[in-house]
């Protein structure tokens, strides 16, 4: 005759050890999954640091040493990049990259300053010569006007370049044997958008006189 007490505890005992058995495995893949998702996140904030600090790119001694030359305002929604170890700026939206990228180089102002012993005169004529050979279609009107920087010679232009229609306007000055020279280049079908605010920066530009 079947002792039901023992029976009952031995099937207690059995359904006790499963449940206690599956909790375990429960709780074991518990932690194997809190493992992994602590490894995900540091190596994803590891990623993003790297990938942050990636995107820190150091500014070329040269603009270093242009900019205590000069004071220039900055539209806000422009920003500063160094194509050619240049100083450049460009409108937010327009990436750095190579003159081949499809809107990047072609829209943006540089600003350069070098020692030249030429007159501006002298220096435009000689450098609008050699664009002959570079650009087709070039077409060059040159100005000038009394700034409080001195003489400016004021050159606007149109040309075609790698299959790309271009406008330019460009600001000459010269200080101390140094020609300063800022350019505002884009393709014809963002020129004349962002033409005010290159104006509003390029007419902002002053020479520090000692």
């Amino acid at each position: 005759m079947v002792n039901e007490p023992i029976v009952a505890e031995v099937l207690y005992l059995y359904f006790m050890q499963g449940v206690k058995s599956f909790f375990v495995k429960k709780i074991a893949s518990m932690k194997i999954h809190l493992i992994l998702l602590t490894l995900f996140l540091t190596t994803a904030c590891s990623t993003t640091k790297n990938s942050k600090a990636s995107t820190d790119i150091e500014v070329p001694e040269y603009v270093i040493n242009i900019k205590g030359l000069f004071t220039f305002q900055k539209s806000d929604n422009w920003y500063e990049h160094y194509f050619h170890n240049n100083l450049n700026y460009s409108p937010n939206g327009f990436e750095q990259g190579s003159k081949f990228a499809k809107n990047n180089i072609f829209n943006y102002i540089t600003v350069n300053v070098f020692d030249n012993e030429l007159s501006l005169h002298d220096y435009i004529k000689i450098t609008n010569q050699k664009k002959v050979n570079s650009y087709q279609e070039l077409k060059i009107d040159v100005e000038k006007k009394q700034t409080s920087n001195g003489l400016c010679y004021i050159e606007k232009s149109t040309s075609s370049w790698n299959h790309k229609k271009l406008k330019g306007l460009k600001y000459y000055y010269k200080h101390s044997d140094k020609i300063y020279i800022i350019n505002y280049s884009a393709e014809v079908k963002y020129y004349d958008t962002y033409l005010n605010e290159a104006e509003g920066m390029m007419d902002s530009f002053e020479i520090i006189k000692e």
